[in-house]
């Protein structure tokens, strides 16, 4: 399969260093949401049931670090309606089915008018009831957070009146939907700036199951990536030799998640991929981190350099084939095809491999559909040809200029030596034994026990690092056992002392 070369904006090696600021929070989200809402299970269970209920449970978030290994490779090609990056020259797309199947949001068709869809007076009772008394009608990232909490300490104090309450039980859960779309989805540079209109209108009218959030999230998603200057901030780099800051709004988690799927090898440094399962589960879901400690930039550049195998696109399994997400799914359709890359997809959807880095592959130029069609280059045969004839003329003519060579007189071979000769041209020509080449067989099976070993190896380190960690924990508890023992033993002799003394 002859795989197509596209060129890199940057060479992300060239970067000496780069501060990222993500501004999703969904480590916060999550920890909001468990810190309020925890022991109310009934509205935990409100919360699980809504449309973004399965990310609470997230356990692997991808750090800055993994997303910059990522968006640093992005590629120089000209596609409204998806990227790719340059993973160890191997293109891997990101577009709404990469999406779809990494975040588990419903990526319909999305409106052409949703922003002026929704119900007005909804979003003024949505508004009025939440944010008119305590924060002026201003609806914004620092807002939102406030009321969530206000509502939760509402639930908790035990002298509240049981009107309240009761008002609080129903808004809560609103106002949390609403957290999500703010910390996560559309994650802001500027927490005090307002939400938009139509975001509170369509959870203010209970609509957030028919809309399509993926489709508008991944859209945010393209449009950071678009307008990510990579050439201009290298240049800024380069003129001030100094470290730069880069921000990214919105959705960004199923980029780096992208980045675990498709290169394996990268993936198992930072974290375990859990089987699919019924019910079936968005893949940020399948991933639980290896480790607790700050990952670091050197850990980061040893993963991206073990990276042996790439897998270009995502396609759904059988299991997946039956999630809403997938059903739902609609993809963009990009109004200028690419002939090249639509074939190199469709290949894949027909048969999915993973390509290893070190294949030497033919370069195929895409082009991009707003630039013009360049006039093929010439085969170079007929090149070489010319020249070959230029030189056995060439070759010709100095023969015949140069002066006549006298023979130099060789020394007669003796009857030995001619009578080997003769032996040697009457004898049948034996053909030289051809090396063996390796039978796939034999590949296959140096690869399974490979793995075999790698998995040995991994699943050793792992139970270590339990021992380890239980055994801390063992002599935590005996070490706290004693202390407590010490503590009532002079408690009672206090107490003997005492009686004794009255």
């Amino acid at each position: 399969m002859q795989v197509p070369s596209l060129p890199p904006v940057v060479d992300c090696s060239l970067f000496p260093s780069m501060k990222l600021t993500v501004r999703q929070k969904l480590d916060e989200f999550i920890e909001l949401i468990f810190d309020n809402l925890g022991e109310f299970p009934n509205l935990m269970g409100a919360f699980r049931s809504s449309v973004f209920g399965k990310y609470i449970d997230v356990e692997f978030i991808p750090v800055p670090l993994h997303l910059w290994s990522i968006v640093s490779r992005l590629a120089k090609i000209d596609i409204e309606s998806e990227a790719w990056f340059v993973v160890k020259g191997v293109p891997v797309r990101y577009s709404l089915t990469e999406f779809a199947l990494i975040s588990g949001l419903t990526c319909s068709a999305l409106a052409s008018n949703y922003e002026n869809d929704f119900d007005n007076d909804s979003k003024a009772r949505f508004i009025e009831k939440n944010f008119d008394q305590d924060f002026e009608g201003v609806v914004s990232y620092e807002t939102v957070v406030a009321r969530f909490v206000q509502l939760c300490t509402t639930l908790k104090d035990p002298e509240a009146e049981d009107e309240l309450k009761k008002d609080a039980e129903v808004e809560v859960i609103r106002v949390a939907i609403l957290m999500f779309v703010v910390m996560v989805l559309l994650a802001p540079s500027k927490r005090k700036a307002p939400i938009p209109e139509w975001i509170i209108g369509k959870i203010g009218g209970k609509e957030e199951n028919e809309f399509p959030w993926g489709t508008w999230a991944y859209k945010g998603s393209l449009d950071a990536l678009k307008h990510m200057d990579l050439e201009k901030k290298l240049d800024e780099i380069i003129a001030k030799n100094k470290s730069a800051t880069m921000n990214f709004p919105g959705f960004l988690i199923p980029i780096s998640i992208l980045l675990f799927e498709c290169a394996p090898d990268f993936a198992e440094k930072f974290a375990m991929r859990l089987p699919n399962c019924v019910p079936t589960l968005p893949r940020l879901r399948l991933y639980r981190p290896n480790t607790t400690k700050r990952i670091s930039t050197e850990q980061v550049q040893v993963a991206e350099e073990s990276i042996k195998r790439v897998q270009s696109i995502l396609l759904p399994d059988d299991l997946e084939k039956t999630t809403d997400w997938v059903r739902s799914l609609d993809p963009v359709q990009d109004s200028h095809p690419h002939v090249e890359l639509d074939g190199f997809v469709k290949s894949l959807e027909r048969k999915l491999v993973l390509f290893p880095v070190s294949l030497k592959r033919k370069s195929c130029e895409v082009k991009s559909p707003k630039e013009e069609k360049k006039p093929p280059k010439k085969m170079k045969l007929l090149s070489m040809k010319k020249e070959e004839v230029v030189v056995e003329e060439k070759r010709k003519k100095k023969k015949r200029h140069s002066p006549p060579q006298t023979p130099i007189a060789s020394p007669q071979p003796t009857a030995h030596v001619e009578e080997q000769r003769k032996k040697k041209k009457h004898s049948p020509k034996t053909p030289a034994a051809s090396p063996k080449p390796p039978s796939n067989e034999d590949s296959i099976k140096m690869y399974i026990e490979q793995k075999f070993k790698e998995l040995e190896d991994l699943s050793e380190k792992r139970l270590n690092s339990f021992k380890e960690h239980y055994d801390k924990k063992f002599l935590e508890l005996e070490k706290r056992s004693e202390e407590r023992h010490k503590k009532l033993e002079e408690l009672l002799v206090k107490v003997c002392l005492n009686s004794i003394a009255r």
